[in-house]
C-alpha cells in the first residue's frame, strides 16, 4: 500500500483531496445532527406555544362565559343566555384538545387526565350552583345556599391551579429550549471554526508537500524541454515511480528517437540532393523538352532539352507566358494556356514552335497538372516530331511508289497474261495455258495484296469515308452466306445461321467486306466436312456478331497480336496467299465504327472470332 501511494501521482493527488472530504464529512454529519436537535426543539417549542395558546384560550372563554352568564342572571337576556353556551361549548372544546395534547405527550399523561378530570368537576359545580343559568334568574346573595357555591369556588380554584401548572410547564420547557438553542449555536459555531480551521491548515500542507515534490520534478522535465530545443545536454532523470518519472522516462526516450531523427535527416537530405542531381541529370537526358509554368502559363523553369532545342533560356519569355514559343496569331494568344491546357490534358495536341531564330519545329504538346505545396503547376512536354514527320513523308512516298511503279506494271501483266489465255496471241500447248494461268494467278493475288496495303494505309492516315445507314445486321449475315457458298461447297463444309434482328447504323459495303473476309478466313483454316456457325443477336445495347468454326484455334500468345498488320495465326501455313493484312482491316473498319472485335477459344476446339456495334432503334417500326 505504501508503495502504491509512493509510485503512483494520482493516488497521492486523491489523497490531497480525501483527507479535506474526509473533514468536509464529519462537518457535514455534525451540522445534520445539530440541524435535527434544532428540528426537535423547534418542533417542541411549537407544541408549547400551541398548549400555551389553548390555556389561554380556556381562560378566556370561561371569562366570557361568567360574563355573559351573569349578564343573562341581571337582565334576562335570551342573547345573554346564547353567548354563554357558544362560549362554554369553546371552552369545553379547547379543555377536550388540551387534555388530549397533554394524554399525547411522555411524561405530560397525568396531567392531563388530570386537567380533564378537574374540568368536569367545575362544569358540574357550575351546572349545580345557583349561578345555573337554569335556576331563577336572580343573583341571590352570596350566603344563599352556600355550600353549592363554596363547592364552585374550589372547583374552579382547583381548575385554575391545574392550568397556571400547565402555563407554568410550558414556560418552563420554552426557556429550556431557548437556552439549549442557544447554547447549540454557540458549539456548533466553534465546531465549524475548528473544523474550517484544521481542515484548510491539512489541505495546505499536504499541497505543499505534495506540490514540492511534483513541482520539483516536473520543473526538470520542463528544464529538459528546454535543453533539448537548444540542444543543450539534458538533466538527471527525475528519480521516481509515478507519473512524473514515467513522464521523464518517455521524454528522455522522444529526445534520443528525435536525435536519431535528426540524424536520419541529415542522412536523408544528403541524399535527397544527390538524388535531385541526378534527376537533374535525367531530366535533361529525357528527349522532350519539359516546361514548369504556373496556372496562367507562365514559365518557371525548362529542362536542358528545351534550352538546346528552341534555343533559349528563362529569360527568353521574359515574364511571358508560353504562348511566345508557338506560332500563333493575334487571336489565339487569348486564353491560350487554358485552352491549350484543356486540349493537351488527355491527348497531345499537335502544334508548330518556333526557335529563337524563328525556325519551325512541329511538336506534340502534353499538359499534365501536378501540385507543388498545395499549389497547382502544369508540366508541359513537347516532343520534337520532325524526324517522325521525315518518315511519315518517306512512307507515303513508298506508297506512292508502290501505287505508280508496281500496280500499274502488274495490272498491265495480268492483263496481257488473260489475253494469252483466251487465245488472244494464237493457239498454246495445255502445259504452257497452265502455266500462264498460274502466273495470272499469282498476279492477281500480288495485286490484290498492293491493294489491300494500300487501303489499311489510308485508313490509318486518315478516317475512312462512312456511307452510314440504318438496317438489320441479320439480313447482311445471309448476304454474306450466300455471297460465299460456293466456298462452302467447296470444301464440303456446313453452315448454320442463328439471327435475330439487330438494327445498326453502318455503311452496309465495308461491314459486308468484314463479315466475308472473317468467314473465308474460318473455310481456310477449317477441316473439310467441318461446320461453320454464325450468330448475329443483341446484347445489352450492342449488336453482337459471332463465327464459331472447327478449325486449329488461335495460340493464347497471338491473341492479342492477330489483328496487326502482316500478323498471321500460323506463320507456315500458305505464306504466299496472304500478308496477314484482312484482320487488320477488319479492326479498323469496326473501330471507325465505335465498335470492338476480338477472338476467343470455342468450347469445341476451334475459334470463335466476333465484333460489336452500337444498336441503334427500328425506326421502320
Amino acid at each position: 500500500m505504501l508503495a502504491l501511494v509512493k509510485n503512483r501521482l494520482a493516488v497521492k493527488i486523491a489523497l490531497t483531496m480525501a483527507i479535506p472530504l474526509l473533514v468536509n464529512f464529519a462537518l457535514y454529519g455534525e451540522m445534520q445532527r445539530q440541524l435535527v436537535a434544532l428540528e426537535r426543539m423547534t418542533a417542541e417549542l411549537s407544541v408549547r406555544r400551541q398548549i400555551a395558546d389553548r390555556a389561554n384560550q380556556i381562560i378566556i372563554s370561561n371569562f366570557f362565559a361568567l360574563q355573559s352568564l351573569m349578564q343573562y342572571k341581571f337582565f334576562n337576556r335570551d342573547s345573554d343566555k346564547d353567548k354563554f353556551t357558544g362560549h362554554l361549548g369553546q371552552f369545553t372544546s379547547e379543555i377536550q384538545n388540551l387534555a388530549n395534547t397533554l394524554k399525547g405527550r411522555p411524561g405530560e399523561e397525568e396531567l392531563g387526565t388530570r386537567l380533564q378530570n378537574e374540568s368536569r368537576e367545575y362544569l358540574a359545580s357550575l351546572s349545580l350552583s345557583q349561578f345555573n343559568p337554569d335556576e331563577h334568574n336572580q343573583v341571590g346573595s352570596f350566603f344563599d345556599n352556600l355550600e353549592r357555591n363554596q363547592r364552585l369556588k374550589k372547583a374552579s380554584v382547583k381548575f385554575m391551579l391545574t392550568l397556571k401548572e400547565v402555563g407554568k410547564k410550558c414556560q418552563e420547557d420554552v426557556d429550556k429550549a431557548n437556552s439549549a438553542e442557544l447554547q447549540s449555536r454557540a458549539e456548533f459555531r466553534q465546531f465549524c471554526q475548528f473544523t474550517i480551521w484544521a481542515n484548510s491548515l491539512v489541505a495546505v500542507c499536504i499541497a505543499f508537500l505534495v506540490g514540492r515534490v511534483m513541482v520539483k520534478r516536473i520543473n526538470i522535465v520542463r528544464s529538459n524541454s528546454e535543453r533539448l530545443a537548444s540542444g543543450q545536454p539534458l538533466l538527471e532523470a527525475a528519480v521516481s515511480g509515478d507519473e512524473i518519472g514515467e513522464l521523464d522516462k518517455t521524454f528522455r526516450e522522444m529526445a534520443s528517437a528525435l536525435e536519431s531523427a535528426r540524424e536520419k535527416e541529415k542522412s536523408m537530405l544528403a541524399t535527397i540532393a544527390e538524388s535531385r542531381d541526378e534527376l537533374e541529370i535525367v531530366i535533361n537526358k529525357i528527349p522532350a523538352a519539359l516546361f514548369i509554368t504556373d496556372g496562367g502559363g507562365k514559365v518557371e523553369s525548362l529542362n536542358m532539352v528545351a534550352k538546346t532545342l528552341f534555343s533559349i533560356d528563362q529569360d527568353y519569355f521574359d515574364g511571358s507566358n508560353l504562348a511566345k514559343l508557338f506560332k500563333l496569331k493575334s487571336a489565339e494568344k487569348v486564353d491560350f494556356f487554358k485552352r491549350l491546357s484543356d486540349d493537351a490534358h488527355l491527348k497531345p495536341v499537335q502544334m508548330l514552335a518556333l526557335t529563337s531564330i524563328d525556325e519551325s519545329v512541329p511538336v506534340n504538346v502534353s499538359v499534365t497538372p501536378f501540385l507543388n505545396a498545395g499549389v497547382t503547376k502544369y508540366l508541359v512536354t513537347l516532343v520534337d516530331e520532325t524526324e517522325r514527320l521525315i518518315l511519315e513523308q518517306a512512307k507515303s512516298d513508298f506508297f506512292n511508289m508502290i501505287s505508280h511503279d508496281m500496280r500499274t506494271p502488274l495490272t498491265s501483266i495480268s492483263g496481257v497474261l488473260q489475253l494469252a489465255i483466251a487465245g488472244a496471241y494464237g493457239d498454246l500447248p495445255d502445259q504452257t495455258v497452265e502455266k500462264l494461268e498460274l502466273a495470272r494467278t499469282g498476279s492477281t493475288l500480288l495485286l490484290d495484296m498492293i491493294n489491300r496495303l494500300l487501303q489499311i494505309e489510308k485508313m490509318e492516315t486518315a478516317n475512312l469515308d462512312l456511307t452510314l445507314e440504318t438496317f438489320d445486321l441479320s439480313d447482311l449475315v445471309n448476304q454474306a452466306d450466300t455471297l460465299v457458298a460456293p466456298q462452302f461447297i467447296a470444301k464440303s463444309i456446313t453452315c448454320s445461321i442463328s439471327s435475330e434482328k439487330t438494327m445498326v447504323n453502318a455503311d452496309k459495303n465495308l461491314l459486308l467486306e468484314v463479315i466475308l473476309n472473317l468467314m473465308t478466313n474460318s473455310i481456310k483454316y477449317s477441316p473439310r466436312n467441318g461446320e461453320l456457325v454464325l450468330k448475329c443477336h443483341q446484347a445489352d445495347s450492342n449488336a453482337m456478331f459471332e463465327l464459331i468454326d472447327q478449325g486449329p484455334g488461335i495460340p493464347d500468345d497471338k491473341k492479342a497480336r492477330i489483328f496487326d498488320r502482316f500478323a498471321q495465326a500460323d506463320a507456315h501455313s500458305d505464306k504466299s496467299t496472304s500478308f496477314g493484312l484482312g484482320l487488320s482491316i477488319c479492326r479498323k473498319v469496326i473501330a471507325q465504327h465505335g465498335g470492338s472485335i476480338g477472338v476467343t477459344d470455342a468450347p469445341q476446339g476451334g475459334a470463335i472470332f466476333w465484333f460489336k456495334l452500337p444498336v441503334v432503334a427500328d425506326t421502320e417500326s
